[in-house]
Parts: structure tokens; C-alpha cells; sequence
């Protein structure tokens, strides 16, 4: 009986000690989740570990901006004025960061699955979003007032101060296109943050001067007085890509990387890509090549590499292609771009052609990583790409633009059958045949004659002054044929006995000299970039000429649909008067289209 009680004792307190365990148990996490989830009180340093990371993530991100410590573009650049006060680049710290963001990658990626490129440094990582945790102003408030995630207009730069301007000067025409389908199609204004000007304004072809000698495009500038801002002035800035002809035309090889994901089942995307395709397969010769690669929660190889005269295979591969499950771009990137590197054309043309929506939802583990494996294949493998967007329905137009920067490449808008034509069709050659690469701009102005200035429009690609003599620095691709234009608005210096107070210019103007205009690119084959320059003598024009009074027509066009706190005495009727007046021969209708579109959206912008 004792033995029973004793047992009976000792089953009875294991089974005591097991509770108690448990209640501290239980009572120990409680409080472990309340000292975690007290962000706002004086303890929770648990949490400064996750700073630390994140932290440290942000330098690598900085970094990609700097590490302009040499300026290897100037070989055999003499008399390279432009390239004078870069001595401030040591900030490059080192990049240490760069290897990290490299081995993050097999978190969660198989090894078997590993590029063994080394991904580069030198990406855009930009893309402009509202930031979740910053309180939005009320939406009371005036439309016209900046909000958080707004893309915020170049403001007006005193010249004494900081005299120098640079950019990137891509060409891409996607904006104007989704404007178009907003007003025409959909009968509603767009987003005052989708309107980038200098894609509105470099849609439409202009007659610039033709390239002369051995440059691949001809630079030139004009200056006039600006239309919607009384006791302001205009500077354009013209580029035009030599045309090239049949005799020279190269060899294709193109990957056309399709979206079939479930998001793409609108008539407006994968249907429409169908014929779009075809209609870039109906230009192809037997010494081009075409593959095709899709993706939704897999990536696979829909054609291997076939000659470009077998269009009724290529056809067929096309319309075999249905939309279904989500999108993993990721795979689908890198199965592109093994394709595009086993087929490569030396002296050829090799580009990935990306037709999607933008809306990614698997793959490669965030979207830095996304730019900064884009970014490599273009630096280290030569192959450009051309990003299509289509549908509007879940479109990410600004993940779309910043891919296409990555990828030296150009960014359209296809939203009706006549658009893909004009692409594939009409501007095959201008798509896909790359005559410059990393175009960069800069602009000098004398403080003498110009007291401000602003750069109208690429605010999402301007850079820092030291990064145009840095030839690792990325800039603007130009197609043939291509015509691309900048505006800058400027204010003249008063006269006056004294002149202003400035700093030391890196360049010396004559007389009457307003500006120095300032250019870097690399022929498509060569990793050295080649230096350009021109001045600009101060002019008091009251006439423009026929492009650069259309071509004002459309800024401010755009300065409407912006909201733009810089539109003065615009109205849609000085846009409207002055497009008819310089609408010009307009061989294709698209001028015509043009004031089609701001008369409708004079109707609906009430």
C-alpha cells in the first residue's frame, strides 16, 4: 500500500512539474512577444538588428553610384574640357557591400540553379513609389501640391551655384502611348505621376539634321522664347541616329520573351503580343535568328533558335501560347538570356525583346537583384533588350522603364494593333539596331548670359556630373534613325554693370556664349566612350522652327496632364492652336492624332 502511495506521489508531481514547466513557458513567450511588438517604447532593442541589416543593404544600394574613381572614357579625348572638377569621387568606399547583395542570393536559390556571372554594381535602382510608412497629405488638399510618392519636377538651378546639368538621354515613347489609351480608349485622365515629359515629346519624329562624317548622329541646338512663360527661354537640344539601309543592315538574333501568366489573359496583352510578334516575324530573313521563351510559375523554351524564313514554325510556337498561372520573370530572364547567348551573332544584333505587363510576382528574390541581373547581361554580354508593355489593368509602367534602363534598351507602350505595326513594322530597324549606347548629356551655362535654368522632364534620369566621364556609369541607347530632344528652360542674367559673383566655370565662354552642350556615348561594339561638344551662341528669337514649335506644343501638352507647378499661361487651346501651326507634313498622321487627343482631354479634364 505504501509502494502504491509512494508511486502514486511520484506520478503525481511529474505531472505537476510538467504544468508548471508549461505556465513559464507560456508566460516567457507572452512577454518575449510583447518586448518585440513594443516598437514605440524604450526597450525592444531586439529590433536594432533588423536595423543593422537593413542598413547596411542601403549603403550597398548607395554604392551603386559611386566608384567613379578613374575616367576611363577619355581615350584619346583631347581638348575634353567637359571633363575638369570629377576629383571629388573618392567617395567610393569600397563597395564592400556589392558581394553581399551577390551571396544573398542562395538564400532560397538552388546551387544548381546559380549564374556564375558575377552580377554587376552599375544598375538603376529607382523605381519611384509611394513609401507605405509617410502619412499621405488629405486628399482635400490642392491637386496641384506635391504628395508623397509624387515624381517630383526639376526645379530651377541658379547657375552661380551649380552650373552644370547631366543626364542620360534614352529613347522611349511608352508614356505618350498610355496617355493615348487613357484619353482616347478609357475616357479618363491619367496619373499626373505617369506623365514623363520627355517621352511625350520624343514619340514623334522630327526633321533634324542628318549625321555627318564619322559620328553615328547629328547634334545641334536652338533657342527661342518660350511659349506659356512670358520673360523665359527655351534651349533644344536635337539628336538624330544615322539611318541605315538595306546593304547594311545586320544580323538578327532575338529572343522574344513572352509573359503568359494568368494576369495576361486580356485581349489587350497576350493576344495583342500574338500579333505583334507576327508582325516582326514578317520582316525576318533566313540569316536572322528567333527564339522564344515564356514564363508564368515556370520558364521554358516555347521555340529554340530557328532560322527567321521559317515563319510558319515561329507561328505556330507563337500561337501556342496561353496565359496561366502566376509570373516568375525571374526564371523566365535567365532562360532568355542563356538563349540570346548561345545563339549570339558577332557583329550581329542580339536583344531580348520582354513583352509583359509588369507585374511580377516570383523569381528572382526582390527586384534589386532583378535590375542588377539585367544590368550584367547588358555590360558583360553585349545583348540589349526592348521592353513592351502591354494592358493597363495591373500595369507597372515604372518597374517597366527603370528594366529598360537597366538593360541599355528602349521602352514602348503597344496598345492597339497600329502601334505594333509602328514599332515592327514601320520602325523595325530603329527597334532593334542599336547606333550608340550609354548616351550621356551635359550642359554647361554661363552665368553671364543664363542666371537659371531646368531641365524639362528626365527627372528619373538625372545623374550626378562625375558620372558622365565614368564610362561604368550607364546612359541612353539610340536606335537608327532614332530623333531624341531635351528642353531646358532657362532665365537670361540681367544686364548689369557688375557681373554676378560665380564660380569657377570648367570651361571659358566667348562672347555672347550662353551654353556648352556636352555628349559621351560608345559605339556598340567598344567599352570606351567618345566625347563630343558645342556652344551656343545667345540668340533673342521670337520665331521657332517647325520642330521646335511642335515639339513645345507637346511639353506643354504635358505640363497640363502633369499638373505641373511650372505651366504658367498654359492652356489646352494655345496647345491646340499651336500644333496646327506647326504640324508640318505629318507623312503618318500622328500629328493629327495628336490634337485629337488634346481635344478630348479638354472635354474630359473639367
Amino acid at each position: 500500500m505504501i509502494k502504491k502511495i509512494r508511486l502514486i506521489s511520484i506520478v503525481l508531481a511529474v505531472i505537476f512539474f510538467a504544468v508548471s514547466c508549461g505556465d513559464d513557458a507560456e508566460a516567457f513567450n507572452g512577454n518575449d512577444n510583447e518586448v518585440v511588438s513594443d516598437d514605440n517604447g524604450d526597450t525592444g532593442n531586439t529590433g536594432d538588428t533588423g536595423n543593422t541589416v537593413m542598413d547596411t543593404g542601403d549603403s550597398v544600394s548607395d554604392d551603386t553610384d559611386t566608384g567613379d574613381t578613374s575616367d576611363t572614357g577619355d581615350t584619346s579625348n583631347t581638348g575634353n574640357t567637359g571633363d575638369t572638377a570629377n576629383t571629388g569621387d573618392t567617395a567610393d568606399t569600397g563597395n564592400t557591400g556589392n558581394d553581399e547583395i551577390t551571396s544573398d542570393s542562395d538564400n532560397s536559390v538552388p546551387d544548381n540553379e546559380q549564374n556564375d556571372t558575377e552580377l554587376t554594381d552599375d544598375f538603376v535602382d529607382e523605381v519611384i513609389l509611394p513609401d507605405d510608412d509617410t502619412e499621405i497629405p488629405d486628399d482635400d488638399a490642392d491637386e496641384d501640391t506635391p504628395k508623397i510618392g509624387d515624381l517630383i519636377e526639376n526645379p530651377f538651378i541658379e547657375t552661380v551655384a551649380d552650373p552644370i546639368s547631366t543626364f542620360s538621354m534614352p529613347h522611349s515613347t511608352a508614356t505618350y502611348t498610355i496617355v493615348r489609351n487613357y484619353i482616347m480608349q478609357r475616357y479618363l485622365m491619367p496619373d499626373k505621376n505617369d506623365i514623363r515629359i520627355e517621352e511625350m515629346v520624343n514619340y514623334f519624329d522630327y526633321d533634324f539634321p542628318e549625321p555627318a562624317g564619322d559620328e553615328p548622329f547629328s547634334y545641334s541646338m536652338e533657342m527661342g522664347t518660350s511659349p506659356w512663360t512670358t520673360g523665359r527661354d527655351l534651349v533644344m537640344i536635337k539628336i538624330k541616329g544615322m539611318e541605315i539601309d538595306a546593304a547594311h543592315n545586320q544580323d538578327k538574333n532575338i529572343v522574344l520573351l513572352v509573359d503568359v501568366s494568368g494576369s495576361m489573359k486580356d485581349a489587350t496583352k497576350l493576344p495583342l503580343i500574338q500579333k505583334s510578334f507576327k508582325q516582326l516575324v514578317a520582316g525576318l530573313t533566313a540569316n536572322d535568328r528567333v527564339a522564344i521563351v515564356s514564363y508564368s510559375t515556370t520558364a521554358k523554351v516555347v521555340l529554340a533558335s530557328t532560322a527567321g524564313d521559317k515563319k510558319t514554325t515561329i507561328n505556330s510556337a507563337i500561337d501556342s501560347l496561353v496565359a496561366i498561372g502566376s509570373t516568375n520573370v525571374g526564371d523566365g530572364l535567365k532562360l532568355a538570356y542563356d538563349e540570346a547567348k548561345a545563339g549570339f551573332i558577332e557583329s550581329g544584333i542580339n536583344r531580348v525583346v520582354l513583352a509583359t505587363d509588369g507585374d511580377f510576382n516570383t523569381g528572382l528574390q526582390s527586384e534589386t537583384e532583378l535590375m542588377q541581373y539585367i544590368a550584367t547581361q547588358r555590360q558583360k554580354n553585349s545583348i540589349f533588350m526592348t521592353v513592351l508593355g502591354y494592358g493597363i489593368t495591373d500595369y507597372k509602367d515604372n518597374i517597366m522603364q527603370v528594366i529598360a534602363d537597366n538593360g541599355d534598351g528602349n521602352y514602348y507602350y503597344v496598345d492597339t494593333e497600329k502601334e505594333s505595326y509602328r514599332v515592327f513594322v514601320q520602325k523595325l530597324t530603329s527597334t532593334l539596331f542599336t547606333i550608340a549606347k550609354d548616351l550621356k548629356i551635359q550642359v554647361e551655362f554661363n552665368p553671364l548670359i543664363v542666371e537659371r535654368y531646368r531641365l524639362i522632364g528626365f527627372e528619373t534620369r538625372v545623374m550626378e556630373d562625375s558620372g558622365f566621364s565614368n564610362d561604368a556609369k550607364d546612359g541612353g541607347e539610340i536606335g537608327a534613325g532614332h530623333t531624341v530632344t531635351a528642353f531646358f528652360e532657362i532665365e537670361k542674367t540681367p544686364e548689369a554693370s557688375n557681373p554676378p559673383a560665380m564660380l569657377m566655370n570648367s570651361v571659358t565662354f566667348g562672347a555672347n556664349e550662353a551654353l556648352e552642350l556636352r555628349i559621351r556615348y560608345k559605339k556598340p561594339d567598344e567599352d570606351f566612350s567618345r566625347y563630343l561638344s558645342k556652344k551656343l551662341i545667345n540668340q533673342n528669337n521670337t520665331t521657332m522652327s517647325e520642330d521646335m514649335g511642335f515639339a513645345t506644343s507637346v511639353i506643354e501638352y504635358a505640363m497640363l496632364l502633369r499638373r505641373s507647378a511650372y505651366k504658367e499661361n498654359s492652356s489646352y487651346d494655345n496647345v491646340l492652336s499651336r500644333a496646327a501651326l506647326y504640324k508640318g507634313l505629318d507623312t503618318w498622321g500622328l500629328r493629327e492624332e495628336f490634337a485629337n487627343i488634346v481635344t478630348k482631354t479638354k472635354e474630359l479634364d473639367k
